[in-house]
């Protein structure tokens, strides 16, 4: 297994949402970083970014930016280019469209915004309550719920089972 320390500067563009979760993939030997926002807290996905790990041009650093130290950069994906994405707390994954029939491109996603909740933690765990209600996919700028409506669980929240 490989492992690589890439520095990006600090600080993301501002969408005007509340921003639910980052998740990172590999997709095509590249790094994708795949963002979801809420409008707010308590309202479900509105919206996802993708955006893929570049190297920054050697550049002389200034004062207010030492390019040095951050050599790498966020560039937004205008398309997925054919790409699955499956997106959740703790595993996300990358496929392609084309080797799998029925499937379109598009992110995946699951409702884990509990696992982002210290207060769940720390309750009794016969009082966890994870909605799984916020589960669907996201293509064409917009969320649409296309997995069965499930009862809220009490053990955890929903996760992939992928190969």
């Amino acid at each position: 297994m490989k492992s690589e320390l890439l520095r990006f500067r600090p600080g993301e563009r501002i969408y005007g949402q509340f921003v639910r979760a980052r998740h990172i993939v590999v997709s095509r030997g590249e790094l994708l970083k795949v963002m979801r926002w809420k409008p707010r807290r308590d309202q479900p996905t509105s919206m996802f970014k993708v955006f893929r790990a570049t190297k920054r041009p050697q550049m002389p650093d200034d004062a207010d930016f030492p390019v040095a130290e951050f050599p790498w950069a966020w560039s937004e994906l205008d398309t997925l280019d054919g790409r699955i994405l499956f997106v959740g707390y703790g595993c996300s994954r990358s496929y392609d469209a084309d080797q799998y029939p029925g499937f379109e491109a598009g992110i995946y996603f699951l409702d884990d915004g509990k696992f982002y909740d210290e207060g769940v933690f720390f309750r009794d765990h016969n009082l966890r309550p994870y909605p799984c209600r916020d589960n669907g996919k996201y293509s064409e700028g917009r969320a649409q719920r296309c997995f069965p409506t499930t009862d809220p669980s009490d053990h955890s929240p929903p996760a992939w089972l992928l190969p």
